[in-house]
């Protein structure tokens, strides 16, 4: 007893305690992701804004120098074969390609669109790392795939972007004179996600940053061997959330293990898509961590406080146990219990209303020994009442039948043996006359395992087959079916839900089906139907089965109820389908075997 006490205040502590510990490793994992996806969006956004700010600054650049003095002195030169631009120009040239990051490539194209000077920003140039050509191009003319434009444009399957701005000469355009500067956006990239990225070698990178074009080929990845890659092919998995269109933050997994909260983004000024994940794999493995702290503190603290509210339990409920045993004593039916406690006690007031319980239950139950006895007398007089109405039913149907059939020899014997039958029920009517005590008592003999086929078949020789002529009789009945049964009280059964259907069909020629068989499990089904007036929904819910209701204008109302009551303590089930109009169907399930 004391161990299933504290096993239940364990549970009672153990149960919260816990939940809390799992709502708070819920609520860790929500905050990993939610904190890591916002730093993912802040990374994103300073991102895309440098890049952006970036290209808006190499625009302004060629621009500028576009509309350069030195460019358009150089321009109305004419041709000249010297290798070196003039001072002014290259100074231009060399300070818009000087560093990384920024535009890598200018070409001047004069205006009949015909290569004049090249700038590229090269490592093995001399002149601060940029290389400046007036002669041998390859090609000389202007791209015929580039269109002028206030926008820089891709470079197909490249991450190669390039701008033409017309030459301006005291405010006024050189016609077809153009300025092109080639950018590449991966260093860019490289450039600025090299401010946040931590590349590792043994796992994966804490941050990664991925951009593609609208073709989906990759720009820029973290790990530089996927550049030029097909996004679908590098990451798929990336490929199949980049569906998805605009902003967002998505869940991403890739091939090295990398864990990561994802921000997408798009770059409309360049017509790109650009991601920065953050890893998330070290986040939750500390909170894991703490889960599983959470756990076995609430775990340790249970038990503690289990202990402790059992030891308090104890102390207080020596007085209870008192009530308590009083109480089970009573509700065995030992009435004369009283329990005294101290007046400090906390269950002396149960204590005092056990007292005066037990002292009311003694005083009712005298009463209710004197008001059993009257109703003894009138619970017989009913059953006896509708006893002999079972009875005179029966024989009615055989004097009905004897005028127009008595010739009939097998209707001779058949009429003889059903009066015998049914003098010999009255007899028995007399017999508990004699004997009030032992028929109200519900005396009756044992059940035992019955071949019913024969009872069924006498109970529609009494009472069916009389009424054959007035109505169609179809009877379906086995040599044998076994049931656990008191024989004579079964009969009653049958032969009341029998004359039940007849009195059904009293207004119209119907049909009464009786039929019988073994179910799957081995049990007796008996069913009875007719085709008579039918029950309501209503009758049906709430008065069927009920004493003292029927909906026959003379009638006791005991005849279902006492079957129901036959049938359930013979251990079986009786069930009933009826509409009003169409007939009613009663089918009684018994047992095969003793349980």
């Amino acid at each position: 007893m004391r161990r299933r006490g504290f096993l239940t205040y364990l549970l009672l502590c153990l149960v919260p305690l816990l939940l809390v510990a799992v709502l708070n490793y819920w609520n860790g994992l929500r905050l990993v992701d939610q904190t890591v996806g916002d730093t993912a969006q802040r990374d994103l956004d300073s991102l895309t804004a440098d890049v952006d700010r970036r290209v808006q600054q190499q625009e302004a650049e060629i621009r500028r120098l576009a509309s350069a003095k030195s460019i358009g002195e150089f321009l109305a030169a004419g041709d000249n074969s010297t290798d070196q631009p003039p001072p002014s120009v290259a100074a231009d040239f060399a300070s818009a390609l000087g560093r990384n990051g920024s535009l890598f490539r200018l070409a001047l194209f004069n205006q009949n669109r015909v290569l004049r000077l090249q700038a590229e920003r090269s490592p093995q140039a001399a002149d601060a790392g940029v290389m400046i050509r007036t002669k041998d191009f390859k090609p000389q003319t202007f791209p015929p795939d580039l269109q002028q434009s206030q926008n820089f444009s891709q470079i197909s399957n490249t991450p190669v972007w390039r701008y033409a701005s017309p030459i301006f000469t005291d405010n006024s355009e050189v016609r077809g004179a153009v300025l092109l500067g080639e950018l590449d956006l991966s260093e860019i990239l490289l450039d600025r996600a090299g401010g946040f990225a931590s590349p590792r070698t043994d796992a994966a990178n804490e941050t990664l940053v991925v951009a593609w074009d609208g073709g989906e080929r990759i720009l820029h990845h973290t790990q530089r061997s996927l550049d030029g890659q097909l996004l679908r092919n590098a990451l798929p998995q990336l490929a199949d959330t980049a569906k998805s269109p605009g902003s967002g933050i998505r869940r991403l997994q890739v091939d090295n293990g990398g864990d990561y909260v994802v921000a997408l983004a798009p770059l409309p000024r360049l017509n790109i898509n650009i991601a920065v994940g953050r890893e998330r794999s070290a986040a939750v493995a500390s909170v894991h961590r703490w889960g599983i702290a959470g756990v076995v503190i609430a775990v340790a603290l249970a038990l503690l406080l289990s202990l402790l509210v059992e030891r308090i339990v104890q102390l207080r409920s020596s007085g209870i146990v008192r009530v308590n045993e009083a109480l089970t004593a009573v509700a065995k039916g030992e009435l004369d219990q009283r329990v005294e406690l101290r007046s400090g006690d906390d269950a002396r007031s149960m204590a005092d209303n056990l007292n005066i319980l037990a002292e009311r239950m003694r005083s009712q139950y005298a009463r209710e020994a004197e008001a059993r006895q009257f109703e003894s007398f009138f619970r017989l007089s009913a059953m006896l009442t509708h006893d002999l109405k079972n009875a005179i039913e029966a024989l009615s149907l055989i004097v009905s039948n004897m005028e127009r059939h008595f010739h009939n020899e097998q209707f001779r014997v058949d009429a003889m043996r059903s009066l015998t039958s049914a003098t010999n029920k009255l007899r028995g009517l007399v017999a508990r006359l004699s004997r009030p005590i032992t028929t109200l008592s519900g005396e009756h003999k044992l059940p035992r395992r019955t071949n019913i086929a024969p009872v069924i078949q006498r109970a529609v020789k009494e009472t069916a087959e009389p009424a054959a002529d007035r109505h169609t009789l179809e009877v379906k009945l086995p040599s044998e079916l076994f049931a656990v049964v008191d024989i004579d009280r079964i009969h009653e059964v049958f032969e009341n839900l029998i004359l039940n259907a007849l009195e059904a069909m009293t207004e119209k020629r119907g049909t009464l089906t009786i039929s019988a068989e073994k179910t799957p499990q081995g049990q007796a089904l008996i069913t009875v139907s007719d085709t008579g007036c039918g029950m309501s929904k209503t009758f049906l819910q709430e008065h069927l089965f009920r004493p003292f209701r029927t909906t026959k204008n003379a009638g006791v109302g005991l005849g279902l109820y006492t079957c129901r009551e036959v049938i359930m303590a013979s251990g079986g089930t009786i069930e009933v389908d009826s509409a009003e109009g169409v007939g009613t169907t009663f089918r009684v399930v018994l047992p095969s075997e003793t349980g």
